[in-house]
């Protein structure tokens, strides 16, 4: 019989713990025992490498735009600091001057929440209705004769602002109030007699014009019989 090998007890001991432990066993053992050949190693397996996601592309930026239309912006509503006017419409109606502007800006929704809620505080107006729907925030207020309805838009990496302003033409201005008038009183504390207010004198009738009387028209005078001279009866006789 040859030589046993070297630590040939503890491999035998070994292979009776399983079929696949002894197959780890074994490729140890011949790793440890003197005098094994290189070539009866056990050539290394090599691990392939998880697969890596590929790299994520940088999300585009979309650009606000450049030019803007002309326009103003109402009082006690300002205009988010850098955003675009990209609409202004004004008209009459009914009464009612309609206000519709557009802005686009490349802030974070709650910043520009947060912007306009301080602003619209500020300048008076009362808050209505504040709300969120479908993602976007709405915001209704009330200041004198004015309402507003402001909407915030998220579009990818932007935010579009829309102002939607109804004023009226003209208030109607509420009438003072007449107070009474309060009747004069004496030092003793009794109300001073108000005398009755003077008759208002009555003009005289103007007079009547009357015509002077036609004047009477006088007869011409009968003219005097001349009496015949005397003598002429003599001669006849």
């Amino acid at each position: 019989m040859g030589r046993p090998v070297p630590g040939s007890g503890w491999l035998l001991a070994t292979l009776a713990l399983g079929p696949t432990l002894a197959i780890v066993v074994f490729a140890l053992a011949l790793r440890v025992l003197p005098g094994a050949s290189p070539d009866t190693h056990a050539a290394a397996i090599p691990m392939e490498a998880p697969p890596t996601a590929p790299p994520a592309s940088p999300r585009p930026t979309v650009a606000a735009p450049v030019n803007e239309v002309p326009g103003r912006e109402p009082p006690g509503l300002p205009r988010y600091p850098g955003a675009v006017r990209t609409d202004f419409r004004e008209r009459i109606a009914g009464g009612l001057i309609l206000t519709d502007i557009r802005y686009v800006t490349q802030a974070s929704p709650v910043e520009v929440q947060s912007f306009y809620r301080e602003e619209l505080r500020r300048a008076g107006w009362s808050e209505v209705d504040a709300r969120f729907a479908q993602g976007s925030w709405t915001y209704f207020g009330t200041a004198d004769v004015r309402e507003v309805l402001l909407r915030l838009d998220p579009a990818g990496e932007r935010v579009l602002i829309t102002i939607e302003q109804t004023t009226l033409l003209e208030s109607p201005s509420p009438r003072p109030a007449v107070a009474p008038i309060a009747p004069p009183t004496t030092p003793g504390g009794a109300p001073t007699p108000v005398p009755p207010p003077a008759p208002t004198p009555v003009p005289p009738p103007a007079p009547t014009l009357v015509p002077p009387p036609a004047p009477t028209p006088v007869p011409p005078p009968a003219p005097t019989p001349v009496p015949p001279p005397p003598g002429d009866d003599d001669d006849e006789d």
